[in-house]
């Protein structure tokens, strides 16, 4: 069962995100840089975009543009985009 965190604004939305990339990279990130934040609808579902810059530390690909879907009534992720960008 989910438990329930209703994302009142754009900052729990962003809070929601931030919690699922910790859990994902842990320490690995160096920095994390939120761009935008907008509130969605497609048809009938309503949900928050998160667009943000993410650093990491050491690896292949070191910084990936990102895009999070997060649900307002859940605050789960259901959608993501992560675009790696190319060191020069």
């Amino acid at each position: 069962m989910t438990e329930q965190k209703n994302v009142r604004d754009a900052l729990d939305a962003e809070s929601a995100v931030r919690r699922k990339l910790e859990a994902q990279y842990g320490d690995q990130i160096k920095e994390l840089s939120f761009t935008k934040m907008w509130y969605s609808t497609a048809g009938v579902k309503e949900f928050w975009d998160v667009e943000a810059i993410l650093h990491l530390k050491k690896g292949k690909v070191k910084q990936k543009n990102i895009r999070y879907q997060v649900d307002p009534i859940t605050g789960d992720i259901f959608g993501y985009q992560e675009t790696p960008i190319r060191q020069k």
